[in-house]
């Protein structure tokens, strides 16, 4: 997009007059004026799958008010939608088609937008009779325009939207839908319509996005002609690893589609969360937000039972002391190729007496035995409501050092241990608490990040915390990670 004044734009209409209509039109316009930007295909006539064409024919019928396409990610969803609004723009015969894309954020919004200007940038009956702009696109002839808005109510308020395509409903606030849909129809032609796309929300965004509602109501009223609901997805009850089961979920999943095996086996367990990939890959509504962080059966496969760490070998202590009535507890992991981890020390303030608090000289008391027994490369720990036992420690020369748990460090040693557990990479020593205190646990997914949490407050989990933080330091040190950085902490 050049700065500065715009040349003028050819008023001219597209010389075509086609006798088709709606979906059969739009294929035609892709194929004649549209060039694929990206991806399999680019540079070649935008051309519309079977699938496709089905599926914006419930757009184009004329009863047709509002229309809901929920597919999983990496389905040419934006790549269509862009079409989509270009056509709206040149051929609906709207003299001042005005189309709105609303997106999450500004970034997502003009993500979209930019796909259709490299469409028009390589369509030269398109360009001549086109303007550029950074938020939007106008074709001067039919006074005509495509925005990019986002997802903010007082940002879509007073727009006067003949059509409006709404990208990643499932996370976009129901104040700014509603803005959205409100936005259309006041040219008293029933020209306005509002086309949501998305894939199925994740539980912590089902109050905030109005996409669940809207599934509901496709369902439940499925005679309604004024609403179309399509949804691709796989059932629940089929195998997530199977190609099969891809290939339901995924339309752009065949011979002539552009997702493959290969790139969908990149995305699946371990290397992704199983209620992600679910979600995102095979369009599944997941009813929660945790998953198990272990799968029972892996973390099984991984015990040694009776099998102890000789002593003199390189270990890591990691530390996790309660604030509460949580458990307090140390797990030691071995340096090695092939980590093995086992208690080192487990205080349950909820099985005791009330009023019963652990004992910190205790707990710092069976650390020094353990640097006893063992060559200990490092002790770390939390610092939270423990910064005097672990400068107690320090104080003495034990390698002490504070592993804050930041959304920064348990993302990616969450993720990496529940990797080597589904693996086999790594062995443990088996005990009734060590089992519990880690099938216990579950992921969550924040804003930030995931990290491991309680499924209720009764339930402890710190032993699984240690073990997180342990095999963090332990691959580290042992070579088995990325080391991206020297100083990867500081002293408590």
């Amino acid at each position: 997009m050049r700065a500065g004044p715009k040349a003028a734009a050819e008023l001219s209409p597209l010389d075509w007059k086609p006798r088709s209509k709606g979906a059969d039109q739009l294929k035609l316009f892709g194929e004649k004026f549209l060039v694929t930007p990206k991806g399999k295909g680019a540079g070649k006539p935008f051309r519309l799958h079977d699938w496709q064409h089905a599926m914006t024919a419930t757009l184009y019928e004329p009863a047709v008010d509002m229309c809901v396409w929920v597919i999983p990610r990496g389905n040419g969803k934006s790549g269509l939608a862009a079409a989509i609004a270009l056509h709206h723009v040149f051929m609906s015969g709207i003299e001042g088609a005005r189309c709105i894309i609303v997106a999450q954020d500004e970034r997502r919004a003009m993500s979209m937008l930019d796909t259709a200007k490299r469409m028009v940038a390589l369509s030269p009956e398109l360009e001549k009779r086109t303007k550029i702009y950074r938020d939007r696109i106008e074709i001067p002839g039919s006074n005509s325009m495509v925005v990019a808005l986002p997802g903010e109510a007082h940002r879509i308020e007073g727009e006067d939207a003949t059509l409006v395509i709404i990208d990643e409903i499932g996370f976009v606030p129901k104040a700014a839908f509603e803005a959205a849909i409100l936005s259309t129809g006041k040219r008293g032609d029933d020209s306005g319509k509002v086309l949501a796309i998305g894939t199925p929300s994740p539980a912590k965004f089902r109050e905030i996005s109005p996409l669940w509602d809207l599934v509901i109501q496709g369902r439940s009223n499925p005679d309604d002609p004024s609403f179309a609901l399509v949804e691709f997805g796989a059932d629940p009850k089929l195998p997530i690893d199977d190609p099969e089961t891809w290939r339901i979920a995924n339309p752009a999943f065949s011979d002539e589609g552009w997702l493959t095996e290969k790139a969908i086996r990149a995305q699946a367990p371990p290397k992704t969360r199983e209620l992600e990939f679910r979600r995102a890959r095979l369009g599944q509504w997941t009813e929660q937000s945790t998953e198990p962080a272990f799968p029972v059966d892996k973390w099984m496969a991984c015990e040694r039972a009776g099998v102890k760490i000789p002593h003199g070998s390189k270990v890591v202590l990691a530390f996790d002391g309660s604030a509460s009535d949580d458990s307090t507890a140390i797990v030691v992991g071995s340096v090695s190729k092939k980590p093995h981890y086992q208690i080192g020390g487990l205080w349950e303030p909820h099985k005791e007496d009330d009023g019963y608090q652990v004992n910190h000289l205790e707990v710092e008391d069976t650390i020094r035995e353990l640097c006893k027994q063992f060559d200990v490369q490092e002790i770390i720990a939390d610092p939270y409501r423990w910064q005097r036992s672990l400068q107690v420690l320090e104080e003495e020369g034990l390698p002490v050092y504070a592993y804050p748990q930041t959304p920064q460090r348990q993302t990616p040693a969450t993720n990496d241990l529940r990797g080597a557990v589904n693996a086999g990479l790594l062995t443990h020593s088996g005990e009734k608490e060590f089992n519990a205190h880690v099938l216990r646990a579950s992921v969550a997914e924040t804003q930030r990040g995931v990290k491991l949490v309680k499924q209720s407050s009764t339930q402890k989990i710190d032993l699984a915390v240690c073990l997180m933080m342990a095999h963090s330091r332990v691959s580290w040190l042992a070579g088995l990670g990325k080391k991206k950085n020297k100083a990867w902490g500081h002293k408590s």
